[in-house]
């Protein structure tokens, strides 16, 4: 594999779709083909991740991991979620650009994997998941979370996502936007 490169996007509100859309165009800057997008408070684990890479085409993005389980600051498991659905990323370039990336109007802690998901489903196909345990570090309740009380167009957002689940013109409408 290659270098270990940290992308903060510097919007003044936290995005993390932001972040990860800009290490990909940078991975590709760089000529990178294959990349492993994941976050900062994630630890991943190593088999399925290096499964994923090995297996990873233009295609469709995989998860390396099915299950996550949230840490605290002593390493006990203090929440099992059951699934994941980001964290952590193994893709091309172009399989993440295949819909057009994560969507970047996602602000603060707002549910842009779900969105990405949805997105890659109704795009290109269910992403590729791997049987693995995805560990990811507690912390504190963010005051950036998106709640439907302090976000409605991010919630609203996400629900135009849940709405054009399945309909691919629908979709790209938002995934790519004019």
């Amino acid at each position: 594999m290659g270098d270990v490169q940290v992308f903060d996007s510097g919007h003044p509100v936290f995005n993390r779709a932001a972040s990860r859309n800009m290490a990909v165009r940078a991975a590709y800057e760089q000529g990178y083909r294959k990349l492993v997008v994941t976050d900062a408070d994630c630890i991943p684990e190593p088999k399925p991740l290096l499964e994923a890479f090995a297996q990873v085409d233009d295609t469709a993005v995989h998860l390396p991991y099915t299950h996550c389980q949230v840490l605290n600051r002593t390493g006990r498991v203090v929440a099992d979620i059951g699934f994941t659905c980001g964290g952590t990323y193994v893709t091309t370039v172009d399989g993440w650009n295949s819909v057009g990336g994560q969507d970047e109007r996602f602000v603060k802690w707002a549910p842009e994997d779900m969105a990405f998901m949805l997105a890659h489903q109704t795009l290109v196909g269910p992403m590729i998941k791997h049987d693995g345990v995805l560990l990811s570090l507690a912390h504190d309740a963010d005051p950036h979370r998106v709640t439907a009380l302090d976000s409605d167009p991010l919630v609203q957002l996400y629900r135009d996502y849940e709405a054009a689940n399945g309909d691919p013109l629908r979709m790209r409408q938002l995934c790519f936007p004019s």
